[in-house]
């Protein structure tokens, strides 16, 4: 025959004899139908005989009130050591009972009505005696003769014609949220100074903060945006205020939105958006740890107009130097080769781009390298390279060299501000050359 532990008959109180179990002490309260018996804990039984546990004869039952005696000395060491509130209000407002949480609060607020009974009512101000259907987990705060302010959630339930209440301390959680609190305004405060539009939404995707240049760049209202709108409302209104590209149908949109919100989720979401009215913004999201995202709207018009126009205007000077007939290349001050005419590429032999295809010239060492293979030996070469790097007061310059076949080149050297420094080429004539003073110098020596 199979012998349990009876310490597990509380998984059989759907039989015909077991309607409940509880523990105290070193004993088992098995209670059933109509009697209650009290067993060792450990002690094991057969299954199969769990009636008779509850014996026929009167005389043989242990008696129910040390049962309930035992029960209500557990019931009272749980009250006077949780550290919840609990009280028991009368129809008449009167305080019928109390457990020790709560008079340790009265001893401290009022430690002379804590010697009277009945205790007074601390909390009755938040629940008055004639109210009716008491909305549980109201919050209140209590202050205390030390100016220490105490915060509660209260329950309350009735009971026949009294009310039993419970306060629960929540003095953690209002601190945690004061620290939020705290934070988020200082989080506003800051954003409030950005130029950046900022939107910030949490794990469920609702709008929790956003700052005065987001209202800027997308005319989104600031009523609108504090009623925390979803992910999928925010980009609806964009659209409609076509501060977002439209796509071509509205599925293509819908798509486009998934694809977008799990860019963000993953930190890859960086795009330029070109509207319609010509503005260019530049939105990006970032995740946040918690589930969170935050998307940022840049206006950069105005940097992408200048980069036109930076662009064409090194596209205009690239055409006025290919129409010259000399062959043009320009070094910055440090040697970097910043652009060639089509010119210089065709008397060098070099690609488009400025490159041969076993010779690059990105610089100034490699040009010169350049030259002296496809020239004879000459002082020029040289010149040109320490030119090109040198510091001190430069003037225009210019002189002769000679190509492998024989071919006369004039070479002309000229300072551009910011220390560039262009060189041109053309084929010889019979003028004469004016070399550098240097050169001058040292022939007269």
């Amino acid at each position: 025959m199979l012998a349990i532990e009876l310490s597990t008959l509380l998984v059989l109180a759907g039989s015909s004899f077991i309607t409940a179990a509880f523990a105290v002490g070193g004993l088992i309260w098995v209670s059933g139908r109509e009697n209650m018996v009290a067993v060792p804990t450990g002690s094991t039984f057969a299954p199969g005989k769990i009636g008779d546990l509850f014996p026929q004869n009167e005389s043989q039952r242990p008696s129910v009130q040390s049962a309930d005696q035992a029960e209500l000395e557990m019931l009272r060491n749980a009250l006077a050591h949780t550290p919840t509130l609990i009280w028991q209000r009368g129809a008449d407002g009167t305080l019928k009972w109390a457990n020790a949480a709560y008079i340790t609060l009265v001893k401290e607020i009022d430690p002379d009505a804590a010697r009277a009974w009945p205790l007074p009512d601390i909390f009755s101000d938040f629940l008055p005696h004639d109210s009716k259907g008491t909305p549980a987990h109201r919050r209140a705060s209590l202050q205390t003769p030390s100016n220490k302010r105490l915060w509660f959630e209260i329950d309350a339930h009735e009971i026949g014609d009294s009310l039993v209440c419970s306060a629960t301390p929540i003095d953690a959680a209002i601190a945690a949220e004061e620290k939020m609190r705290s934070f988020m305004q200082t989080l506003t405060r800051t954003f409030a100074h950005l130029r950046t539009g900022l939107a910030i939404f949490d794990r469920d995707r609702r709008l929790i903060i956003f700052n005065p240049a987001l209202m800027d760049l997308t005319e989104l209202g600031g009523e609108w945006l504090s009623s925390r709108p979803s992910l999928t409302s925010f980009f609806d209104q964009l659209r409609a205020k076509n501060v977002l590209p439209e796509p071509k149908d509205y599925k293509s949109w819908r798509d486009r939105l998934a694809h977008i919100e799990e860019e963000a989720a993953e930190g890859q979401f960086d795009e330029m958006w070109s509207l319609p009215d010509g503005q260019v913004f530049r939105v990006c999201a970032r995740p946040h740890p918690d589930g969170g995202l935050a998307f940022m709207i840049e206006d950069i018009s105005d940097e992408m107009a200048l980069t036109r126009r930076f662009r064409a205007e090194l596209e205009l000077g690239q055409s006025v130097i290919n129409a010259m007939d000399e062959a043009v290349v320009v070094f910055s001050p440090t040697g970097t080769q910043l652009m060639a005419n089509r010119a210089y590429t065709d008397m060098w032999g070099l690609e488009e781009d400025g490159a041969e295809t076993d010779v690059a010239a990105p610089s100034i060492l490699d040009a010169n390298k350049l030259w002296t293979m496809h020239s004879l030996p000459a002082p020029l070469w040289g010149e040109i390279r320490e030119f090109v790097g040198s510091t001190a007061q430069r003037s225009e310059w210019s002189d002769r060299g000679t190509l492998l076949d024989g071919t006369l080149l004039r070479a002309r050297v000229v300072p551009l501000t910011g220390g560039a420094t262009l060189v041109a080429f053309a084929h010889d004539d019979p003028t004469p050359v004016f070399s550098p003073k240097h050169l001058i110098e040292s022939r007269v020596s």
